[in-house]
């Protein structure tokens, strides 16, 4: 769970929001294995709370204000799922860069969503 600050967002465990902990507990292996790339940082928010907080090396710190851009940044909103994620990165120009944050999304956060259809395999 991530850390409460004087930020104004409310946090949550991923139990309390319908995720899969488990599930998403392997973003972080994941995400390892692409150094390389440059991931910065991945946020999972679901019902108006934050579920998910990662930081990795090498901080982008504009990358709220770019949520679809060259390098990674990227922000994916479900509402029917009430779910955003939001991934940065500085892999420029490289034929990853969209296809590492898609993969947060597919492979890590949308199965770990309880009540979504491939949460059941």
């Amino acid at each position: 769970m991530p850390a409460t600050l004087s930020d104004e967002w409310a946090v949550t465990t991923p139990e309390e929001v319908g995720l899969e902990a488990p599930r998403l507990s392997k973003l972080d292996k994941f995400l390892e294995q692409w150094p390389k790339h440059k991931i910065h940082a991945v946020v999972v928010a679901r019902r108006g709370r934050l579920v998910l907080e990662r930081y990795f090396s090498g901080g982008d710190e504009r990358w709220v204000d770019e949520s679809v851009h060259n390098g990674g940044q990227r922000l994916f909103v479900v509402p029917d799922l009430d779910l955003v994620v939001a991934t940065n990165a500085a892999h420029y120009g490289s034929p990853l860069q969209s296809l590492i944050p898609i993969a947060v999304l597919n492979r890590f956060v949308l199965p770990a969503v309880k009540d979504y259809p491939v949460a059941s395999e």
